[in-house]
C-alpha cells in the first residue's frame, strides 16, 4: 500500500473510533433524559443519523475509490439529508425557537428527500434555488435565537459548533494551501485522507456541546483559535499579495517567495496585539480579563482618598468589569453599597478575609443571559479577593471613626454634667461659704484683730474659688448653651456687627434639642465660617441655615464674597480642615462649594442621634450624710 493510502486506512480508524462511542453515548443519554428531557431524544437522534451517514459514506469513498463521488444508498444519504436540517433547527435543547425556525428546517429536509429519490435531477430546475433561501432563513433564525432567546447555558453549547466550524475551516484552508505543492502519485489519497480528518471536529463539538458545554473553557479555545485565524490572515494575505505582484513583474518565484515571507513577518508582528485585542472583542466584547479586572480595581483605590467610598469604587469596578446593570455589597454598617439595581437573578461571591465573611457580593447576569459565565466567576472571585484587604481596611477606619465619635460624644456629656454640677452644687457651696466668712468677719472684727485677718483672708480666698469655678464652667461649656439653646447662641456670638458684613440666621423657631458635643461642634464651626467670610470673603451678606433633617442637623453658610479661590490658598485653609474635622469627629462631613448665586457655600452635617446617657457617679456616703 502507498504511504497516502496507508494515512486515508488510519484516517479512517481514528474517524470511526470517535464517531460510534458517540452515537452510543448519544443513545444512552437520551434514554436518561427521556422523562426529564423528552425533546433531548429529537436533537440526539439526528446529530446520531448525521454523524452515522458521514461514517458510512466516508467508509465508502475509502473502500471504493473509483466510485467516489457516488451514491453510496439512498437511505443513507436521504437519512442525512432530512437529519442535518432538523439538527441544526433544533440544536442543543431539541426545540424550534422561534418556532418558525421549523419552517425552513422542515423545508430543506424535504428537499433532501426529493433530491435523493430523484438522484439529484430537481437540483437543475429553477425553484431549487428555494433551498437557498430556507438555508439563509435557518441560519438567520439561530442567530436571532443566540442573540435573544438562548440561555447562557444554550450559548456556550452553541459556541463549541462554532469553535469546531473554525477548527474545521483553518484545516480546510492549510489543506488547500498544501495542496500548491508538488503533488506525487499518492497525493490524491493522502489529501482524500486529510479532507475527511478536517471535518471530525464538527460532530465532536456538536457532541461536547450537547452533553458537557462547562467540561471546559470554550471561550478560551475560542479566543485562541479566532485570534490564530486572525493572525494567519494578516500574514497570509501580505505574503500572497507580495509574491503574486513581484511574480507579475518579472522576478523569480524563489525571490518572489523570500520577499513575501519577510512582508508577512512584518505584517505579523504589527498585527500580534491587534488580534488578540480583535479576539477578545469577538469573544468577551471588549471585558477585561480577571488580572486586568484587578489592574483596573487596585488603580480606583488608590484614587479613592475616602475610606466611606471604597464599597462604592469596589462595585464600581465589578460592574465596569462585567457590563452589568448593577451590582450590591451585602454587609454590616459601612460594607452595605448598592450600585443601581440588582435583578430577580442573584449571584452571590463571598468576600472574605482572613478567614472572616466581610461581606457578600450580589449581582445579577447581563442582560439578555440567564446566568454568569465560567469567566465572569473567575473575575467577580478575583475581585473580591483583592478587594477583601481593602474592604476590612475601611470597616477598622469606620469602627475607629465610630468609636472616636463615642469619645466625643461622652466627653462632650461629661463636661455638660461636670459644668452643672459645679454650678449647681459647688457654686452654692462657695457660696455660702462666702457669706458665712463674711459673717464671721463681722463678728471677731472688734474683739480679735488677729482672728478678723484670718476670717478676712478666708473670705478673699472663697470669693477667688468662686471666680474660679466661674471660669471653669464657662471653659467647660458656654453657659447660654443650657440656658437659651444652640439658635440664642448662634445669635448672640455672630450676628455682631463687624467689617459692614449683614449676617442673617435662618433657624427654627423652637428650640433645638441635641446632643452636648453637637453643640459645641455645631457652634465652633459656625463661628470658624463666619469669621472666614468676615476676614477673606469681602462680603457684604451671609446667611446661617440651621435644621433638623431626619436624624442629621444640616449647617449651611452662604455668602455673597468672592470664593473660595481668595481663601483656599497655600497658608489660609486651617479654619476649612478645622470645620472638616470637627464634623469628622461626630461621624459627619463637611463640603466646601460655591454658592448658587455666587460667593462661597459651606455646607455640614453632623449626626444628632439620641443623646450617650452618662451614668451620674455616686456621692461618697460621708457627703450625703453631712
Amino acid at each position: 500500500m502507498r504511504p497516502g493510502e496507508i494515512a486515508l486506512l488510519f484516517t479512517l480508524i481514528a474517524w470511526h473510533v470517535v464517531v460510534w462511542p458517540m452515537v452510543v453515548i448519544l443513545g444512552a443519554t437520551a434514554v436518561r433524559r427521556r422523562r426529564s428531557e423528552p425533546r433531548f431524544a429529537i436533537v440526539a437522534s439526528a446529530l446520531a443519523v448525521v454523524s452515522v451517514a458521514w461514517s458510512l459514506t466516508f467508509a465508502f469513498d475509502v473502500l471504493n475509490p473509483a466510485a467516489q463521488g457516488e451514491s453510496i444508498a439512498p437511505v443513507v444519504l436521504g437519512a442525512s439529508f432530512v437529519a442535518l436540517p432538523v439538527l441544526l433547527g433544533t440544536y442543543p435543547d431539541g426545540r424550534f425557537t422561534p418556532r418558525w425556525l421549523a419552517v425552513p428546517a422542515l423545508t430543506l429536509a424535504g428537499f433532501g428527500v426529493v433530491a435523493i429519490v430523484t438522484k439529484g435531477t430537481v437540483m437543475e430546475e429553477p425553484w431549487w434555488r428555494a433551498v437557498g433561501w430556507a438555508t439563509f432563513l435557518l441560519l438567520t433564525g439561530q442567530v436571532y435565537r443566540y442573540r435573544r432567546r438562548a440561555t447562557t447555558a444554550e450559548r456556550e453549547s452553541v459556541r463549541w459548533v462554532v469553535l469546531s466550524m473554525l477548527v474545521t475551516f483553518s484545516g480546510c484552508m492549510g489543506l488547500l494551501a498544501g495542496m500548491g505543492t508538488t503533488i506525487e502519485d499518492d497525493s490524491p489519497a493522502l489529501v482524500h485522507a486529510l479532507g475527511i480528518l478536517v471535518v471530525l471536529p464538527i460532530p465532536v463539538g456538536l457532541l461536547i456541546g450537547l452533553l458537557r458545554p462547562r467540561l471546559l473553557d470554550v471561550d478560551v479555545a475560542l479566543r485562541v483559535v479566532v485570534s490564530g485565524l486572525m493572525l494567519l490572515a494578516a500574514v497570509g494575505i501580505p505574503y500572497w499579495a507580495t509574491t503574486t505582484a513581484l511574480e507579475a513583474l518579472g522576478a523569480e518565484a524563489p525571490v518572489a517567495g523570500r520577499i513575501g515571507a519577510l512582508a508577512g513577518a512584518a505584517a505579523a508582528v504589527a498585527a500580534a496585539r491587534f488580534a488578540g485585542a480583535a479576539a477578545d472583542w469577538l469573544v468577551y466584547r471588549g471585558r477585561p480579563d480577571p488580572g486586568r479586572a484587578v489592574r483596573d480595581l487596585g488603580r480606583a483605590l488608590a484614587e479613592e482618598p475616602d475610606a466611606a467610598r471604597i464599597p462604592a469604587v469596589v462595585l464600581r469596578a465589578v460592574v465596569d468589569a462585567l457590563f452589568l446593570d448593577g451590582a450590591e455589597l451585602r454587609g454590616d454598617g459601612v460594607l452595605r453599597a448598592r450600585l443601581r439595581t440588582v435583578g430577580d437573578r442573584e449571584f452571590a461571591i463571598p468576600v472574605i478575609y482572613q478567614d472572616e465573611h466581610l461581606a457578600t457580593l450580589v449581582v445579577s447576569p447581563r442582560r439578555g443571559e440567564t446566568s454568569l459565565t465560567r469567566r465572569d466567576t473567575a473575575v467577580l472571585r478575583r475581585l473580591a479577593l483583592h478587594a477583601a484587604p481593602a474592604l476590612h481596611g475601611a470597616r477598622a477606619l469606620a469602627e475607629l471613626s465610630e468609636a472616636r465619635s463615642r469619645v466625643v460624644r461622652l466627653r462632650a456629656e461629661e463636661r455638660k454634667a461636670l459644668r452643672h454640677d459645679i454650678h449647681d452644687d459647688l457654686a452654692p457651696t462657695l457660696a455660702g461659704l462666702g457669706l458665712s466668712a463674711a459673717a464671721v468677719a463681722a463678728l471677731v472684727r472688734d474683739g480679735d484683730p488677729e482672728a478678723a485677718a484670718v476670717a478676712d483672708t478666708l473670705v478673699k480666698d472663697v470669693n477667688s474659688a468662686m471666680a474660679q469655678a466661674r471660669e471653669l464652667t464657662h471653659d467647660l461649656r458656654p453657659p447660654i448653651l443650657d440656658d437659651e439653646g444652640l439658635v440664642a447662641t448662634v445669635r448672640a456670638r455672630v450676628q455682631r456687627a463687624g467689617g459692614g458684613l449683614r449676617v442673617r440666621i435662618d433657624a427654627p423657631a423652637d428650640r433645638l434639642v441635641l446632643p452636648a458635643a453637637v453643640e459645641i461642634a455645631a457652634l465652633r464651626i459656625v463661628q470658624e465660617a463666619v469669621s472666614n467670610v468676615r476676614r477673606h470673603a469681602r462680603a457684604t451678606e451671609c446667611t446661617v441655615r440651621l435644621a433638623l433633617v431626619e436624624d442629621a442637623l444640616e449647617i449651611t453658610v452662604t455668602d455673597d464674597g468672592v470664593g473660595f479661590p481668595a481663601v483656599t490658598g497655600r497658608g489660609k485653609g486651617i479654619g476649612l480642615a478645622s470645620m472638616r474635622e470637627r464634623a469628622h469627629e461626630l461621624g459627619g462631613a463637611a463640603f466646601f462649594s460655591a454658592a448658587p448665586g455666587g460667593g462661597a457655600r459651606v455646607h455640614v452635617s453632623l449626626p444628632s442621634g439620641p443623646t450617650p446617657h452618662v451614668a451620674p457617679q455616686p456621692r461618697p456616703v460621708e457627703e450625703v450624710t453631712s
